[in-house]
Formats: C-alpha cells, sequence, structure tokens
C-alpha cells in the first residue's frame, strides 16, 4: 500500500507543477456551483460530460490557452481515476502498479452525447458571467430552503444549507427563524456536529447573545478564540475576557511556533485594543508568524491581518493627537488640523475594508474579528 501512496503522491506532485492554480480552481469552483442548478436534471454520467464542457469555456473566458486547459483536465481525470482506483483496489497494489501507466495517455476531448446536455452547454456558452452568478444564487437559494424545511434534517443537510447561504450575500435575519427550527429538529448528536457552523451565522448576524451560549466548547478550540474574545467583549463579560487572555498566553510559547499562535494572538490583540492599549495588541500583530500565509489560498488571511495592523496603527495615531487637539485649536495650526482629518477618513476606510472580510472570514475559518 506504500508503493501504490507513493506513486499516487509523485502523480498529483507532477500535475501541480504545471497547472495554473488560481483560473483553474476559480473555473472548477464556478462550474460546479452552476451544475448545483442541475442536480436534479442529469445522470452523474451527463454532469460529468457537462462538467467538462463548461470547464474548457470558462477556463478559456479567464484566459487560459487550449493547451494548459487539455493538460490540466487530463490532470483532473487522472487524479479522479487514480483515487477511484485507490478505494477500489485498496491492498491490491500489484494490479494497479502494472498498468499505472495508462492513467497518463492523452484522452480525445469527450463530446455531450445529450441533447439535453448540449442545449446547457449552449446556455452556459450564451449567458454572461453576471447572468450565470444570479441563476447560481437563485437556485441556492431555493435550495437551502428546500433543505432547512426538511421534516428530518441530517447534519450534513444543515451544513449544505448553510453554506449556500454563506455564499451569497443575503439578509441573514429573514433566515432567522427557518436556521432555528431546523436546529432544533436535528437530534442531539448531529447538533454537536452543527455547532460551529451555528456559531458562524450567529456571529454574522451579531447577535451575540445566542452565540455565547455556544461558548466556549468543550474542550475549548484554539481556532474560536477571536470569535470567543469578540463576543465576551461585545457584552462586557471581562472577568470571562480575562480567564481567555490566561488561556491564550498559557499556550503560546517565545521560541517555538505552533498553528494555533495565529488565532491565540488575534484574540490577544482584540482584548488589548478594546482597552485601548495599542502598543499591547500591535506588538501581538508583529510577533505573529505569517509565513504559510503568503500563498494564493492565504491571501485574503493575510489582507485581513495587515488591515487590522494598519487600522491599529491609525488608531494611536489619532490617539497621539488627541492631547495636541486643544494646542492645536488655541495656535490655529492648519497642517495639524489636516492631518487629524486625514487620519479619521483612514481609520473609517480601513474599518469598512476590514469588515469586508467578515462574511469570508466566516467560509474559511480565519475570524479576526470586527471589534475595532
Amino acid at each position: 500500500m506504500g508503493d501504490l501512496i507513493c506513486r499516487t503522491e509523485a502523480i498529483i506532485k507532477a500535475h501541480k507543477a504545471t497547472e495554473h492554480r488560481d483560473l483553474s480552481r476559480t473555473a472548477l469552483t464556478f462550474v460546479h456551483n452552476y451544475l448545483c442548478v442541475y442536480r436534479k436534471r442529469f445522470t452523474e454520467t451527463q454532469l460529468r460530460g457537462l462538467r467538462e464542457e463548461c470547464y474548457r469555456i470558462e477556463a478559456a473566458r479567464l484566459g487560459m490557452s487550449r493547451t494548459d486547459i487539455d493538460n490540466h483536465w487530463n490532470a483532473i481525470a487522472d487524479i479522479a481515476k487514480l483515487t477511484d482506483r485507490v478505494v477500489k483496489e485498496g491492498v491490491a497494489t500489484t494490479a494497479l502498479s502494472d498498468d499505472i501507466s495508462a492513467l497518463l495517455t492523452v484522452r480525445r476531448r469527450s463530446a455531450p452525447q445529450s441533447g439535453r446536455v448540449k442545449r446547457a452547454v449552449n446556455r452556459f456558452r450564451r449567458l454572461s458571467r453576471r447572468d450565470i452568478t444570479t441563476l447560481i444564487r437563485s437556485a441556492d437559494l431555493d435550495w437551502a430552503r428546500e433543505l432547512l424545511n426538511t421534516r428530518k434534517p441530517t447534519d450534513d443537510l444543515f451544513f449544505i444549507a448553510l453554506s449556500k447561504l454563506s455564499n451569497h450575500r443575503v439578509a441573514l435575519a429573514r433566515w432567522k427563524g427557518v436556521v432555528e427550527r431546523c436546529y432544533q429538529r436535528l437530534p442531539g448528536k448531529d447538533r454537536k456536529n452543527v455547532r460551529s457552523e451555528m456559531l458562524g451565522f450567529y456571529w454574522l448576524l451579531r447577535d451575540y447573545r445566542e452565540l455565547e451560549a455556544f461558548l466556549p466548547a468543550k474542550p475549548r478550540r484554539w481556532q474560536e478564540a477571536p470569535q470567543e474574545m469578540e463576543t465576551y467583549l461585545r457584552l462586557n463579560r471581562i472577568p470571562k475576557a480575562k480567564a481567555l487572555v490566561a488561556f491564550c498566553k498559557s499556550k503560546l510559547h517565545p521560541k517555538k511556533r505552533f498553528c494555533y499562535e495565529l488565532p491565540l494572538r488575534l484574540a490577544l490583540a482584540q482584548y488589548y485594543s478594546y482597552f485601548r492599549n495599542y502598543d499591547a495588541a500591535l506588538k501581538q500583530i508583529f510577533e505573529m508568524d505569517t509565513g504559510n500565509l503568503w500563498r494564493f489560498e492565504n491571501y485574503l488571511s493575510l489582507v485581513s491581518i495587515k488591515t487590522m495592523e494598519a487600522l491599529l496603527i491609525a488608531m494611536k495615531a489619532q490617539r497621539v493627537m488627541l492631547g495636541s487637539e486643544k494646542v492645536a485649536i488655541v495656535n490655529g495650526d492648519p497642517l495639524l488640523l489636516q492631518v487629524r482629518r486625514d487620519l479619521e477618513r483612514m481609520i473609517s476606510h480601513l474599518r469598512a475594508v476590514f469588515l469586508s472580510h467578515k462574511r469570508w472570514n466566516w467560509r474559511f475559518g480565519c475570524i479576526p474579528g470586527d471589534f475595532l
């Protein structure tokens, strides 16, 4: 089995070395959301053909060459086929290793056979990206409402429904009742499995009183430290916030770096900023290890942190200027007053940028909070 795993990893690595990761991922995600509109109208075989044709159209729209599109689609097919072989054959590594080169042969483009599939492809080609986005949004919200109104929901259905809501800008307050009723119909075990989804839902609603009922997790989860800290500060639960500060400090090490360091330091920065101790808050930001965020899929997390840093610096500068405000008024210093006005506009702009990441942060698990 070890030889099979090594061969699988080598193939995946070789394909990823030549793919346009950002454009391909964007095209695949967009096409996947489009296919959800037709999930009940086509068979699995028809959906596979529709997926390939729509992917090729969307990737070409994004600027990928035909050769890159062919190479990447073949890579997707190779990896999917190899994964199926691994799952089906399991320990039988001999048969797979004998004909593994057959997986990497050049395949001809498969044309959709069904007329219904061809019509769906032509519709995808004619519609603009904006029209397709509107179509996806309408279908996703209808599907979410259908899942939430299921008589006997499961944790998987509940997770899919909230995922659909998080993918679009909707007024979540209108969905609060149906989400809560669906949550109450879940079995006890399934409620535990969707705890983090309810946490994110109430956090987007800024319903911190309902949110507090889900905190802290048992055992406490380090990923939720910024979310937990924001809730306590919003509700003025200072003793709970101090206890969380002690927990975060106990997990940090002056020399070693851990995967949970970043959210713990975010929580500490929130606490110090709440009490206007901007020097201590900035110290936590400066000591963060953000080396693993310099990748395409983590850019927005890095942008959120850097925006938070800039906002703290601007708020610190504004506080320093308050001491010289009266002097500026008495002396009529127009330069100092102009700097003060510029700082106020900059803080407003940075706060707007910072808060714009809130929905994305819930979807992808990096939650700096919006306490500033």
